[in-house]
């Protein structure tokens, strides 16, 4: 066939000169199907910038968009109307997630999948939207363990714990998690246990009022951590601990610190750090009255007292390292 093809090129030149001219014109219109063929498609209300990067910021989004194609490696939801994030599939490419400005009463991420082998009804007076991680035959008694529920919306999310580990599939590379300006008012343990390669964790401007000691033990990669303008009153001296011996830079303006006898562990650890040349963090007292807006290191261990006998047999306890 391509000897025949040949021959007729070079016995009628015309054709041979029409082929020249259609070459171009064929190999540009291959090339755009090609092109379009193999790039995913975008969501409606958001931007593809390349294959790796989604903006669907500010756009009155109530659920994530839908479909998010991999490779995708950042993933901005910044300015939107969302008070939950639910993925149809694990990214395991996903670097940077945006997710600041929204309505989010809780960290957690979770993976939304059609039940086929177990039913589970999600809540109350639902629409009985069904959820399920992998369903391998290796794993038929799953301990399904609910980390949160959103009040007042029809919807839930579900993480699958398997022999204790919890496991958090769907972003687990992320590098940069942007929360802030949302209604976080607490950390549930274990959400942030499989996201070893986070860098930083943007919290700011939310309503947490307590941090568990285990929350970051698992962060080893962690530069930052802002926690700005929350409404933190004490910190465990267990919690600063795990996050000095990762070395993150903690930032916490803008809180609510009591300065009692509950903060006399913690301010004495972060004076020891400091003769050793260690970060140390800048906390502001906000209470009592009459040392607010003092810093905790300017303070001596007197000032730091509790208004009654009961509060300091349930609330102080020194730890010594």
């Amino acid at each position: 066939n391509t000897l025949f093809v040949i021959r007729f090129i070079s016995l009628y030149p015309k054709f041979r000169k029409l082929l020249n001219l259609s070459l171009p014109v064929l190999l540009l219109a291959s090339l755009d199907l090609w092109c379009s063929s193999s790039s995913p498609p975008c969501p409606e209300s958001c931007i593809c910038r390349g294959a790796l990067l989604l903006n669907c910021s500010s756009a009155g989004l109530s659920l994530v968009p839908q479909p998010i194609q991999d490779p995708i490696a950042e993933l901005d939801l910044s300015h939107n109307l969302l008070s939950s994030v639910a993925f149809h599939q694990p990214h395991p490419n996903l670097r940077n997630l945006w997710l600041g400005n929204n309505s989010i009463p809780h960290l957690s991420l979770c993976i939304e999948t059609t039940v086929t082998a177990r039913r589970l009804l999600v809540g109350q007076k639902t629409d009985n939207r069904l959820f399920q991680w992998n369903n391998e035959p290796s794993h038929n008694d799953y301990n399904i363990e609910m980390l949160s529920r959103i009040k007042g919306q029809h919807f839930a999310c579900y993480f699958l714990k398997l022999t204790q580990k919890m496991r958090l599939d769907a972003v687990e590379s992320l590098q940069v998690l942007e929360l802030s300006f949302n209604r976080i008012s607490s950390l549930q343990l274990g959400v942030l246990g499989d996201l070893h390669q986070l860098w930083e964790l943007h919290l700011q401007h939310n309503l947490i009022t307590h941090l568990d000691p285990q929350m970051f033990q698992d962060l080893e990669q962690l530069k930052v951590l802002d926690l700005r303008f929350n409404m933190l009153t004490t910190m465990q001296q267990l919690t600063y601990l795990t996050l000095r011996d990762i070395g993150a830079d903690v930032k916490l303006g803008g809180n609510r610190w009591h300065c009692d006898c509950n903060m006399r562990s913690i301010r004495r650890q972060m004076a020891y750090d400091g003769t050793r040349g260690m970060r140390t963090w800048n906390i502001i007292c906000s209470e009592p009255s009459i040392i607010s807006g003092k810093d905790l290191l300017q303070l001596d261990e007197e000032d730091l007292t509790c208004l009654s006998s009961e509060n300091n047999l349930n609330f102080h306890r020194d730890v010594t390292v």
